[in-house]
């Protein structure tokens, strides 16, 4: 049996959990613009008690104890998110390459022939420094993963001279360039 399936989380002062037909909605007391869903899977159910969440699984239905520690690591990531936000920075490496933020869509200037938009997810925010320093954030740790994941593959870093999309924190392995004879 999973010792992550077993853990309990303290819930947060700032964070109101309830679950009703088996969707848990967890809500920021702090900033009520911050807000999310999550929908068990079938056999689950939610336990609140002495200001600890842990996650129960039924046994009778197939398959749950397989994705009980997942179940358990989604819920507490979004409790954890609407908590406190996570952030991801991204920056962009190269001659002329820069990002203008309009309302919910990106417009990259990456050194194609044509500006590349990309629209944002509703749970992911982003914050531009610098034109080439990005900033998301988001309470769900999945949608934003994903969505820099979206952004780096639109110009990956290539290995000669580093330009690109680059999320912060990673390693990039340089190649060296021909050499000249002679």
């Amino acid at each position: 049996m999973s010792r992550v399936a077993k853990s309990k989380m303290a819930i947060p002062a700032t964070v109101e959990i309830q679950e009703k037909d088996g969707i848990v909605t967890i809500k920021s007391k702090a900033n009520r613009n911050i807000a999310c869903e999550y929908v068990l899977p079938e056999g689950f159910a939610i336990d609140m008690t002495a200001g600890q969440l842990s996650v129960i699984a039924s046994e009778e239905v197939k398959g749950n104890i397989a994705i009980w520690g997942t179940t358990v690591r989604n819920i507490f990531n979004r409790v954890k998110g609407v908590d406190t936000l996570f952030t991801k920075n991204v920056n962009l490496v190269g001659v002329g390459y820069k990002c203008q933020v309009q309302g919910k869509k990106l417009i990259f200037d990456l050194g194609f022939s044509h500006k590349v938009e990309f629209d944002l997810p509703a749970e992911v925010n982003c914050t531009v420094e610098r034109n080439t320093a990005l900033n998301f954030t988001s309470f769900d740790k999945e949608k934003l993963g994903q969505t820099v994941g979206n952004i780096v593959k639109i110009r990956p870093p290539e290995p000669y001279k580093g330009k690109g999309v680059i999320k912060e924190g990673a390693i990039l392995v340089r190649k060296e360039g021909k050499k000249k004879n002679g």
